[in-house]
């Protein structure tokens, strides 16, 4: 059994796979599309620590963290992912469970499979 955590993943959320998703995969009108792109792009960063700030940065990728959107939008751009695995799974929220099952001795194997399921 392999559990990944998505948590962090939110910031790796890629604009144009998620755009092509909500059109084709969720139907989603051209102008919802449009919107949520809005939401998305044009974003910056800096840090400030005590008097001084960095130079803003942009934000090419990910969801805005602390927006229920922002969720919403991780488990769409996820939601396919269960249709390439291999073995049985468990997809909730931002959390994965991959699992295969077999006899002690076959473990090598079992590892080997595991490890080429999580590289695609």
């Amino acid at each position: 059994m392999v559990l990944v955590d998505f948590s962090l993943a939110f910031n790796c959320v890629q604009h144009k796979i998620l755009a092509n998703k909500l059109n084709s995969e969720f139907l989603f009108f051209p102008d919802a599309c449009g919107l949520i792109s809005s939401f998305l792009g044009g974003r910056s960063q800096a840090v400030r620590l005590g008097n001084t700030t960095t130079a803003e940065r942009g934000v090419p990728e990910g969801t805005p963290q602390g927006s229920c959107l922002s969720a919403l939008l991780f488990s769409m751009y996820i939601n396919s992912l269960p249709t390439t695995l291999t073995c049985s799974w468990h997809l909730y929220a931002d959390d994965l469970q991959i699992y295969l099952s077999g006899p002690i001795a076959e473990i090598d194997r079992l590892v080997h499979i595991i490890n080429k399921i999580l590289q695609q």
